[in-house]
């Protein structure tokens, strides 16, 4: 931000624009103790820190806590801000009031519309000051310090960016304000005396100049500080392609002056700063109870329901469904209720958005409703589509089970009678008929624990025939190898005829059952 460049050399070591800009109104709020004094701040919209009071301490101690990232962003608008300013004096358009303002100038390309400046001050018993606040010398404008603690200072497309005082616009202010430029770097004393001797000035020309104590009738001088900050809030943007401008407003006003009125300053400072760190909760409790404290400006009142209106939308935008719609239309409440006291564009143009909103958030409950009655009653309409599919595949797997019971348990008797009828014991049917598989997966397992005996009774006449054909073979070639038989010597090839047939039928699980190994003699 420009206002922290340490430009102000005539102080040693140099001042920041922020500082000296402070300082300025400080010593004047002590050199003239008998003003009551205001705060104001805006970055783009303004903000009532404190109205009117005599409680310098308070307003000193709100001062000494600006910063340059104390406020927030902002822009340029000289008219909202003046325009706020004018508002408040409406009632007392009879005193002169002067308006003060301290200001860097801004950047040389913020420009400002000098019509509807001057439109302003048409009718108004206003004169305006302002005061140069810098060098004219551009220089870096600083942004913190990087971790060895040297100081880092802007770039915008790799370029040191560079900030100075822009006096010219400044000037212009003041000229269609029909007031006076100061330079903001003199001498403090000096700046003291130039700024005194215009003030008067401006009363002399009303004739008003008098202090009657006992008929409560106060000289009313109107001041407003307005400090101008070039911020680059870092924590925000990372590049920034203008410099925003930053204006503190202070305002001074002598007049009688409620004692409640202190408190709701404080609430509405602490109301402001809790909205802009979106701690919505406390922002709506101090709100409420400026409302509940104080009562006599109407002005104040329709600011404080503005603010209302705004913490109630953002509020809203945190919920869904019913309470979003609930805490929309307490929104629309307070716009409304601002604007039966004030009318005001602002106010308008908020109250008009939100109503859009919510139309837009009931129609889209409203859809959505529809589409989960919808949704349910299809789902209803399928879960009974499928549960009669179901019924319906019940129903035919039952009259298929019944139909292939009947028909198993027809079977199953004629097969048993069949059975009795043939072998006459129901046991025997599971004897192995002819033709079956006797390898059982490559293993012969005799069934029912049978021996070789009962297997070959079981044989029919043919299978008897082709046994005792190989068994015939079998001894042919053991008559004629008679020497693998009996050999004379140990480790002559094989020890019996059963392990060379063992070794030629080794697959056949019939005869490796059939012919036992009984250690080289004939087992016939």
């Amino acid at each position: 931000m420009s206002m922290d460049v340490e430009d102000i050399t005539n102080n040693t070591p140099p001042l920041s624009r922020l500082t000296r800009s402070k300082s300025i109104i400080e010593n004047y709020m002590i050199t003239h103790p008998e003003n009551r004094y205001g705060l104001i701040i805006f970055a783009g919209t303004s903000r009532l820190i404190s109205p009117l009071t005599t409680e310098h301490s308070s307003i000193l101690t709100f001062l000494a806590s600006i910063d340059s990232k104390s406020i927030g962003e902002g822009g340029t608008d000289f008219h909202q801000a003046l325009q706020l300013s004018l508002d408040r004096f409406e009632a007392q358009e009879s005193i002169p009031h002067t308006i003060i303002l301290l200001s860097d100038g801004g950047d040389k390309e913020n420009t400002f519309d000098t019509s509807s400046i001057k439109n302003l001050f048409i009718g108004k018993n206003v004169n305006l000051i302002t005061i140069g606040i810098g060098n004219t010398k551009p220089s870096p404008i600083p942004i913190g310090r990087n971790p060895i603690g040297e100081i880092v200072y802007k770039k915008f497309q790799g370029e040191t960016v560079l900030s100075g005082l822009n006096s010219e616009s400044l000037k212009d202010l003041a000229k269609i304000g029909g007031g006076s430029y100061l330079e903001g770097n003199s001498l403090e004393k000096n700046l003291e005396n130039s700024l005194t001797k215009i003030t008067r000035q401006t009363f002399q020309k009303t004739g008003d100049i008098s202090h009657d104590t006992t008929v409560g009738f106060f000289i009313a001088i109107s001041l407003f500080f307005f400090l101008v900050f070039l911020l680059f809030p870092s924590y925000f943007f990372e590049t920034m392609k203008r410099f925003i401008i930053f204006l503190v407003l202070l305002i001074v006003f002598v007049g009688m002056y409620n004692a409640s009125t202190l408190q709701s300053s404080i609430l509405g400072f602490f109301g402001d700063s809790s909205y802009q760190k979106n701690n919505l909760l406390d922002a709506e409790k101090y709100y409420g109870n400026i409302l509940k404290t104080y009562s006599g400006s109407h002005l104040l009142e329709a600011d404080t329901l503005y603010n209302l209106g705004n913490t109630f939308y953002r509020l809203g935008e945190k919920e869904k469904n019913q309470k979003r719609v609930k805490i929309w239309k307490e929104s629309i409440g307070n716009y409304t209720k601002s604007l039966a006291l004030r009318t005001d564009a602002q106010t308008e143009e908020n109250l008009a958005f939100v109503k859009e909103k919510l139309q837009q958030e009931e129609r889209k409950q409203e859809e959505d409703k529809k589409k989960e009655q919808e949704n349910k009653t299809s789902s209803g309409s399928e879960n009974q589509q499928k549960q009669t599919e179901v019924n319906k595949s019940g129903s035919g797997q039952q009259e298929e089970i019944k139909k292939d019971e009947s028909g198993k348990d027809s079977k199953t008797g004629s097969g048993t009678e069949k059975n009795e009828t043939n072998t006459g014991s129901g046991k025997d049917a599971n004897k192995p008929q002819s033709g079956q598989n006797w390898s059982n997966g490559g293993s012969y397992n005799p069934i029912g624990g049978q021996n070789k005996d009962e297997i070959h009774s079981n044989l029919s006449p043919s299978d008897k025939q082709e046994v005792e054909k190989y068994l015939e073979d079998l001894k042919q070639f053991a008559k004629q190898n008679g020497k693998l038989l009996n050999p004379e010597k140990p480790g002559n090839i094989g020890n019996s005829i059963s392990d060379q047939i063992r070794n030629f039928f080794g697959n056949d699980s019939f005869f490796q059952d059939m012919i036992p190994n009984n250690d080289g003699k004939k087992d016939w």
